[in-house]
């Protein structure tokens, strides 16, 4: 069996044991109200890998797979500046996701690279949704 990074062997105990601090981040993640995803930022725009947490709830459908365009079109261009930007540090900021039924999520996340060691376009977000819908700007 394999870890995020390392072989974590097959004897049971030595398993749980090697994925206990993965655990507990994503069990604290998700009992905080906080979600985790993993990205490509290979390209101008960040590809979503996988949902670490379970996806925001209310996102639009098809939004956490990647089949609907997800965020507001006005927040696009400080996007691609903070994929730049993470390579010197983490980022933070606000943004506005698609929510289903219409409007839009408002949500902060903070993004860094996973491990600058190992990849420069691996990067992490952490989300933390408001519970507000703010409407659509023609409704």
């Amino acid at each position: 069996m394999r870890g995020i990074c390392w072989d974590a062997g097959t004897d049971e105990a030595r398993v749980h044991e090697a994925m206990l601090d993965a655990w507990l981040s994503t069990m604290l993640a998700s009992t905080s109200g906080m979600y985790i995803a993993v990205g490509d930022l290979s390209y101008q725009y960040p590809y979503w890998l996988k949902w670490v947490t379970e996806h925001v709830p209310g996102l639009g459908h098809g939004v956490s797979t990647g089949q609907t365009f997800a965020l507001h079109e006005e927040d696009w261009p400080k996007i691609i500046e903070w994929v730049q930007q993470v390579r010197k540090g983490p980022v933070s900021g606000t943004v506005r996701a698609r929510r289903g039924g219409g409007g839009w999520l408002k949500a902060e996340f903070r993004g860094f690279l996973l491990d600058p060691l190992v990849s420069d376009s691996i990067g992490v977000a952490v989300i933390s949704p408001e519970i507000e819908t703010i409407p659509d700007e023609d409704s």
